[in-house]
């Protein structure tokens, strides 16, 4: 199994829309690792069905993504769905999604002053937890529902790392709170966010053409791609 080096840089004041983009399965997010490719992985992949769901206000350029995935996308069978139906089809099971979602990292401070990660646990001892980072991206994986019957991911296939503006990291911090319970509903505000309002320098279906040129034939070689250098991602000029 090869790894490669590949990026493409974060830049959100670019004109050119430039994005960071990872290739590698990995049981947990990171922004900046390409994780593994395990046995059975892409075979696994290519065996569903892929649901592209897109922001509200693409759907006035529908016929935009529809081409661009007739195009680009053969690797499974797909379908452009909105983030409401994504339960659904989850529960039907045999799909994957390529949709938006978040790397984000939380603090908590002691009464020391001193700051500990979150590692998936919150130490009612420690005072509250507050946000350090944020940020959003458009991922692809396989769900499963967990046992409080929501969907989260089972493998994740690859982030590609959206160039948020300001009002995104406005939002991030208006959503997460203050307080012991600042996360509790911070995804869920944050997704609504994401899918109704959120603008990205370097989004379109110019700039997703030019991703999944990117990402297919990393897929199909199972080749890993990290974040380790940096190129720029810019839009294709749609015919």
């Amino acid at each position: 199994m090869k790894n490669i080096l590949l990026t493409a840089g974060l830049c959100a004041l670019s004109f050119a829309g430039q994005a960071q983009i990872n290739v590698g399965t990995s049981r947990s997010a990171q922004a900046n690792s390409a994780g593994r490719f395990d046995d059975g992985d892409i075979d696994r992949l290519k065996k569903t069905t892929t649901y592209f769901v897109l922001q509200k206000k693409d759907q006035e350029h529908i016929a935009d993504f529809e081409k661009v995935l007739g195009e680009m996308w053969k690797l499974t069978k797909y379908k452009i769905i909105g983030e409401n139906e994504m339960y659904e089809y989850a529960k039907k099971g045999d799909c994957s999604f390529f949709s938006f979602g978040m790397i984000y990292r939380e603090v908590q401070k002691s009464s020391m002053g001193s700051h500990n990660n979150n590692m998936g646990s919150h130490n009612s001892n420690m005072g509250p937890w507050k946000l350090f980072s944020t940020h959003i991206s458009y991922d692809l994986w396989i769900p499963k529902i967990n046992k409080k019957d929501k969907v989260v991911p089972d493998v994740v296939y690859s982030h590609i790392i959206m160039s948020q503006d300001a009002g995104a990291i406005w939002a991030a911090k208006q959503n997460y709170g203050y307080g012991f319970s600042a996360a509790r509903d911070f995804e869920e505000k944050m997704n609504t966010y994401i899918y109704n309002e959120a603008s990205f320098a370097n989004w379109g279906a110019g700039y997703l053409k030019n991703y999944l040129m990117t990402i297919i034939p990393l897929l199909e070689k199972e080749r890993r791609v990290g974040a380790s250098h940096r190129m720029k991602i810019r839009p294709c000029w749609l015919a």
